[in-house]
């Protein structure tokens, strides 16, 4: 990304995606989601997807597999 040519917004924006994949519970990203939609959907759907189970399987066997691969 130029710097140049990326307005404050985008670099904003940026900055707030990379805390919620940073750390989805923080006190900073529960701020976010009081005032940027895309945030607030985004942890929603998190929620959504963590709470229901045979999806959480589906993830959990997928970070197994790619554990699995790193240690090759």
């Amino acid at each position: 990304m130029n710097k140049e040519n990326t307005k404050p917004n985008e670099i904003n924006m940026l900055a707030a995606w990379i805390e919620f994949l940073r750390d989805p519970e923080s006190e900073i990203v529960e701020k976010l989601v009081q005032v940027i939609p895309e945030i607030k959907e985004a942890k929603g759907l998190l929620i959504e997807i963590s709470n229901d189970e045979t999806n959480r399987k589906i993830y959990d066997e997928r970070v197994k597999e790619l554990n699995s691969k790193n240690e090759k």
